[in-house]
């Protein structure tokens, strides 16, 4: 397996740069020590590595809201990376990919080796994943192209999947968990983030994916009140299909578990049915979720948040109500964010549709069935007007059609770009402007570099991938992944990486990602959304940046109107 080999080396050459006389910081639950590293431009920083931010979320733990870790006081050796989180990885792989450990609340801590004057702004990152997988780790997230610039990053695990989501609507299980880690690290960085030289009061939520609809619910939730002053979502929103379900689903996929374990005869009492749930190995957990039978890998997910009860059992709950009644309400912190796109979102979502045989049978052999499915409609009714729009009414998926037929094949990856990151994202803008948020900036990513995600979501080499700029390629340009893909290379992606990462530092400097005093992309000024001149908000209002161009010619910026027009007023007026 070789995300278990290189997940080794990470953690070797952490242990290879270890110093007795390496960094010291005093926390407020005591001292760590980190490791000197050096950036892409071989700059100086220290990295701290595997602070526990919570207890351990084992025994009785699982499946309970996090607690603050106990103090410790000799030097905590912060030098190596914490577990990842216990997960079933079904993305990146034709076989899914079990691996990680309960005990994996820790979080990274990356500081560059300058005289701090001043303290310094902090971005604080939350990984990809469906809110089933991923890590804050080096094989998915090194810092070094981030650390050429003078900003604190810190980069967290969460718990993921049934252990990070489970719930039985009340006291028992009440869920979030996986959130409310994210919050616990966000405290963490507000009580410890001053002793690494950073500001606790200039703190920027970032993430991608389900990072992304993350940030997008801190920024509704009662729990994250005063622990971040910016935000950034890519490919994200809150509202997204893969972000939200109704309670009852999420009760009954509770109930649907405890057959898979064993633990069925305690569905009446839920304190029991927890209870057996936490006598049930981890791994075992992880192994029976292929009893959900899903016809397609991503992004359908069974275990997502939640709406909770306040009560003495639950003082803290992360959501009391859906997203977008939050946002409908107008109750949402108006912070500056910045949130965007890539252009073929969907090829994740296609791609393992195209690809493996027997899947694409079964899609054509029930394709006007699991199609609606998959869009999550609310009337079938509506597949018709869906497929006329997207797929010229043909409905069936034919290979050599894939292959041969481009305007067929975007045509099918936008209809699950649209659905499951455009129109979310549209609509959230839509909303939040509406109700006075005004400092929003919008882009769509369309810059196409010398690698892509899109190899991973294939999960085979030998199938051409190269159909779009798809989820994840902006990543690309921020965290190298040695885990998963190759370094950057080419001049023009690193030259590239620098401007796409400077613009996120200037965002975390000032709420602006390229401001009149600090230009990075000269003669543009990128400004947030407003409304129409009279007061209505229309797609062709809405001016965005558009970022293209390849690494044979360069990137290119262009501020454009119109955010995939057609096709969001297609959805806004679908009946």
């Amino acid at each position: 397996m070789i995300h278990w080999f290189i997940f080794s080396t990470v953690i070797i050459s952490a242990n290879a740069f270890y110093d007795p006389n390496g960094p010291v910081v005093y926390t407020k639950n005591g001292p760590v020590r980190g490791i000197k590293s050096q950036s892409r431009s071989n700059k100086p920083y220290d990295s701290f590595l595997g602070i526990p931010y919570a207890k351990p979320p084992v025994g009785n733990l699982r499946f309970a809201n996090p607690e603050h870790p106990e103090p410790w006081k000799d030097v905590y050796n912060a030098t190596k990376y914490g577990p990842r989180c216990m997960q079933r990885n079904p993305f990146l792989s034709i076989e899914t990919v079990y691996e990680g450990d309960e005990d994996c609340l820790y979080l990274n801590v990356y500081v560059p080796e300058i005289p701090k004057s001043e303290k310094l702004p902090v971005i604080f990152s939350i990984h990809w994943g469906g809110l089933t997988s991923g890590n804050g780790d080096g094989g998915y997230y090194n810092p070094k192209y981030f650390m050429d610039f003078e900003v604190i990053l810190v980069i967290i695990n969460y718990r993921v999947g049934i252990l990070g989501f489970l719930s039985t609507l009340d006291d028992a299980a009440p869920g979030n968990f996986g959130l409310k880690d994210q919050v616990m690290a966000l405290e963490w960085v507000q009580d410890n983030i001053c002793h690494f030289g950073g500001d606790a009061k200039n703190v920027t939520i970032m993430g991608a994916s389900a990072g992304a609809g993350s940030v997008h619910l801190h920024m509704v939730s009662p729990r994250s009140e005063g622990l971040f002053g910016r935000a950034i979502s890519q490919s994200g929103a809150g509202i997204a299909l893969w972000m939200s379900s109704t309670n009852q689903a999420q009760l009954t996929a509770a109930y649907t578990q405890a057959e898979f374990v064993n633990c069925s005869s305690w569905i009446g009492n839920h304190t029991e049915l927890v209870n057996c749930f936490r006598n049930v190995p981890a791994m075992e957990l992880l192994h029976s979720q292929e009893n959900f039978v899903f016809f397609a890998m991503f992004p359908f997910t069974v275990w997502l948040p939640v709406t909770e009860t306040l009560t003495a059992q639950n003082p803290k709950p992360f959501l009391l109500k859906q997203a977008k009644e939050y946002l409908e309400a107008g109750e949402f912190r108006r912070v500056p964010w910045l949130t965007g796109m890539t252009r073929a979102e969907g090829l994740a979502v296609a791609l393992p549709i195209f690809i493996p045989d027997e899947r694409r049978i079964a899609l054509n052999n029930s394709f006007n069935t699991v199609v609606p499915a998959l869009l999550a409609l609310p009337d079938s009714s509506q597949f018709p007007a869906v497929s006329d729009f997207y797929l010229n009414g043909e409905n069936n998926v034919d290979l050599n059609k894939v292959v041969n037929d481009a305007e067929w094949r975007n045509g099918f990856i936008n209809m699950f770009s649209d659905r499951f990151f455009g129109q979310p994202l549209s609509e959230s803008i839509s909303i939040q402007l509406k109700h006075g948020h005004k400092s929003l900036y919008l882009y769509s990513f369309e810059y196409e570099g010398k690698d892509t995600h899109a190899r991973l979501f294939s999960t085979q080499d030998s199938f051409n991938y190269r159909w779009g700029v798809t989820h994840l390629d902006d990543v690309l340009y921020q965290f190298e992944a040695p885990d998963l893909i190759n370094p950057l290379s080419h001049p023009n992606d690193i030259a590239f990486s620098r401007i796409w990462i400077s613009l996120w530092i200037n965002f975390a400097v000032c709420g602006e990602p390229n401001p009149s005093h600090h230009k990075i992309i000269p003669n543009i000024d990128w400004n947030p959304l407003r409304m129409g001149p009279d007061g209505r908000l229309r797609n062709k209002d809405i001016l965005f940046m558009n970022v293209t161009g390849n690494y044979t010619s360069g990137a290119r910026f262009k501020l454009t109107r119109g955010f995939y027009g057609k096709r969001m007023s297609f959805w806004a007026n679908l009946k």
